[in-house]
Parts: C-alpha cells; sequence; structure tokens
C-alpha cells in the first residue's frame, strides 16, 4: 500500500467541521442550478442530443429489445427501415428507456432527470473522493467549485453519454483510492464496479481504466508490493468489458466500421492543425471552467509532470499525497487522450471536455488549500494570499453566471432544427406536439 502511516486528513487544516446542513445545501444548490429549465424542450446548444436518445429510448420500448439488439438504432416508422448508431456503447438510450417505462413519460423533463440524478452521484463520489486526502471543509469546497463550474453546471444536465459514464469514472477513481489508502477488498472492488459500469456507457472509462492500470505498473516496476494484483485486476476487468461492447456492436451492426470511421473522419469538415486544437480547447477551457482552473490545473500538472507527486500535498496539506498524484494525473492523461483520440469531434463538442471535471477541480480545491494555509500564517503575504484565493473564487463565479445566462438565454437554430429532424425522421417521443419553431434568429 501507499504510505500507509499517512495522516488523515482530519488531521491538517483548516479544522472546521461543516455540519450536516452545509452538506445538504450543497445538494440542493447543485440541484437547483442544474434543473434550470427542466421541463423547457430540447432547444439549447447541444440539446439536441437529448433529442437523439429520445428517439433511440424510444425505439426500444415501441419495437422491443430484440428488434433494436439493445442497441442505438435510427428507425423511420414510415419506411420500416432502421440502421444502428456504432459510435458507443448502448447504456445510456437503455437506462432512458427503463426511466420512461417507470414514469410512463418520455416528456424531456424525465430524461434530464436521469442526468441530474447521474451527476448529483457524480458530486457525491467526488466529495466522498476528496475526502479521503483533504479535510472536510476543503472536500465541501469542492463540492461547490465542483457543482459551480459551467462544464458541470450546464452540461451535467445534458442527455447524453458523458454524465453517466462520469458516474462510473468517479466511481473507478473512488475506488482506486480506498484500495491504495488501505481499504483493499472494498476499493478494488469498488474500481472494478467503476469500469464494468462506465465501460458500458462509454469509452472513457477504459482510458481512466488504462491510465490507473498502468500508473499500477510503474509502481510495480519501482517494487511496490499489490500493485501487480491492481495492475492485473485492472486489466482484467477493464479487457472483458470492452470485449463485450465490441462484441455488442458486431452482432448489431455487422462490424465495427462505424466505430473506426470515427477516429480517422473529420466532422463537419473541421481541418485540425495543432494550433488549432489548442486555441479551441483552451476556448473551452475558458467557458466552462474559467481562467482559475486553467492556471491551477496548469501549476498541478507541472507538481505531477515534475515526478514529485509530494509537491502536491503542499498545495493543500493532503494526506496520502502519493495516491493522490496518482489517481489525479491518471484522470488528466486519460481526459486529455480521449480528446486527441479525434480531435475534430473535441474542437465541435465542447462537451468531450467534460472528463477534466476531476482534474480541473482538484487542482482548484489545492490551490486554494494551499492559499488558505498562507493565510492562516498571516503576515503580508497571508494578505497576498487571500487577494489570490479570493480572486479565484470571484473567477469561477463570474464564468458560472456568464456562461450559463449565456447558454440558458440564447436558443440555437442548429439545436432546434436538429430535434425536430430527429422526430419527423425517427420514432417521436410521445410526449412530443408539434408547434412552430421559434424564431431565433434575430438573437
Amino acid at each position: 500500500m501507499m504510505d500507509p502511516s499517512a495522516p488523515s486528513p482530519d488531521a491538517v487544516a483548516p479544522r472546521w467541521q461543516p455540519p450536516a446542513l452545509a452538506w445538504l445545501l450543497l445538494f440542493f444548490y447543485a440541484t437547483a442550478l442544474l434543473s434550470i429549465g427542466l421541463s423547457e424542450d430540447w432547444r439549447l446548444q447541444h440539446e439536441d442530443n437529448g433529442a437523439l436518445h429520445t428517439s433511440f429510448a424510444r425505439a426500444h420500448l415501441d419495437l422491443g429489445l430484440s428488434r433494436t439488439r439493445a442497441h442505438d438504432i435510427f428507425f423511420t416508422p414510415t419506411t420500416g427501415v432502421g440502421f444502428f448508431y456504432s459510435h458507443h456503447p448502448p447504456a445510456t438510450s437503455l437506462v432512458l428507456a427503463g426511466a420512461f417505462a417507470l414514469v410512463g413519460s418520455d416528456a424531456p423533463w424525465v430524461a434530464r432527470v436521469v442526468a441530474v440524478a447521474f451527476h448529483l452521484a457524480s458530486l457525491a463520489l467526488f466529495v466522498a473522493l476528496l475526502r479521503i486526502h483533504l479535510p472536510p471543509a476543503l472536500a465541501l469546497c469542492g463540492g461547490v467549485l465542483f457543482a459551480t463550474v459551467p462544464m458541470s453546471a450546464y452540461f451535467g444536465r445534458m442527455v447524453n453519454y458523458e454524465v453517466l459514464c462520469l458516474t462510473g469514472v468517479l466511481l473507478q477513481l473512488f475506488g482506486y483510492a480506498r484500495w491504495k489508502t488501505g481499504r483493499a477488498r472494498s476499493g478494488l472492488g469498488l474500481l472494478a464496479l467503476g469500469i464494468l459500469f462506465g465501460g458500458l456507457i462509454d469509452w472513457p472509462a477504459f482510458f481512466v481504466a488504462v491510465a490507473l492500470g498502468l500508473a499500477e505498473a510503474l509502481a510495480a516496476l519501482r517494487g511496490e508490493r499489490a500493485a501487480w494484483r491492481g495492475f492485473v485486476a485492472i486489466g482484467a476487468v477493464a479487457s472483458a468489458v470492452f470485449a463485450v461492447d465490441l462484441t455488442h456492436l458486431v452482432v448489431a451492426n455487422g462490424s465495427l466500421r462505424g466505430l473506426l470511421d470515427v477516429l480517422g473522419s473529420k466532422q463537419q469538415g473541421v481541418v485540425v492543425t495543432v494550433a488549432s486544437f489548442v486555441e479551441h480547447e483552451l476556448a473551452h477551457g475558458r467557458r466552462y471552467f474559467g481562467r482559475a482552473a486553467l492556471l491551477s490545473s496548469a501549476l498541478v500538472a507541472v507538481a505531477l509532470l515534475a515526478r514529485r507527486a509530494p509537491l502536491v500535498a503542499t498545495l493543500g496539506a493532503a494526506a496520502h499525497p502519493r495516491v493522490l498524484g496518482r489517481w489525479l494525473g491518471a484522470s488528466g492523461v486519460a481526459a486529455l487522450a480521449y480528446t486527441l483520440a479525434a480531435p475534430s469531434w473535441a474542437i465541435v463538442h465542447a462537451y468531450w471536455s467534460f472528463y477534466f471535471l476531476p482534474f480541473v477541480v482538484t487542482s482548484l480545491v489545492l490551490v486554494l488549500g494551499a492559499l488558505a494555509e498562507r493565510w492562516a500564517r498571516g503576515g503580508r503575504v497571508g494578505w497576498i494570499a487571500a487577494l489570490v484565493g479570493a480572486a479565484i473564487v470571484f473567477d469561477v463565479g463570474n464564468t458560472a453566471v456568464r456562461t450559463l445566462i449565456r447558454r440558458h438565454g440564447s436558443p440555437e437554430p442548429y439545436a432546434i432544427q436538429r430535434t425536430l429532424d430527429l422526430r419527423r425522421d425517427n420514432i417521436p417521443p410521445r410526449s412530443w406536439v408539434e408547434t412552430p419553431a421559434p424564431d431565433v434568429t434575430a438573437r
């Protein structure tokens, strides 16, 4: 095990213990942000994904799993012709179909409630993950930041693969941290469960599993006992789930061509260069995380790349700093590798950066924790640290307010038209009553 004698996070400052009400208010706050426009039709940027998955789920319910082969399918009722969408595993639409059947409605609010529920579960897992390493006050701070940044507050309600898969990813990270800090049996089981659940949702779960597996392999080569067991366990579970996903794609679609085409295709004709990719990803980061978050992430990334994971401990007085550095680095590398796997798609779809949430928010918490420690010592430098911390908090809040107002207040013509096309060309939701599309050209 890594550093079994490391202090408990309760033994490091700050010592304030948040009351139970504070945690309840955190989830109330997160729910309120995620519930903005809960019952609205699919009309905002990227919300046509909700219409897409509603169509897939409706196909499962109307045609039956034997006809859909439990996979995402575009089915045109007027012709009786369907074809499979083979870019992703199918669990998202299956979960949605179950929710529709349970509630008895396929209205947008039902689909959004599913996404919100999963994202609140991700929030709970993230806070629990931080709680392993940091005092409760900093874990609570991390929860507030996680709920606030627009990548979470806006995209956390989006009905698509990312929201559900992040829950599996965080379950992996939480299980890994528990295992490496001395809770071997339950931790390793949760890690395996995270790979299984996340892997049935979408591919990024495997990127995280590979990153954690490589971290264990490197630790084993450095002589760490039990690391080989982790490497073998992660590799075995990830390989088995990946094989199931690929087999299902072949059975449903007849080949893997649809999936392989994504890696070599140019989304909407986007031409990718190193400069254009970096420019767009930084733009996504500034808009959906904020400048302070990007700077904090860069600082922590430098600490990790310098192979001085214990340095992370100075950014927040963390317990088990090596374990923290390992899963934090793995989460960042996995998110970056995913965006690089199909860069033109990542440029067009800002929510491909959704998987950076654990790395970016943890980096913010560590930097704020370090600033709080310096402020507690007093003196002139302490006041400078307090001002820097206040500037970071202001930037996060300002970014969130500006982005959420812009996104929720600006219906997007493409999303509205795409939703209409999906409903007309595929099985429409039973809750849909066609109305004229609003005029958004003047906005």
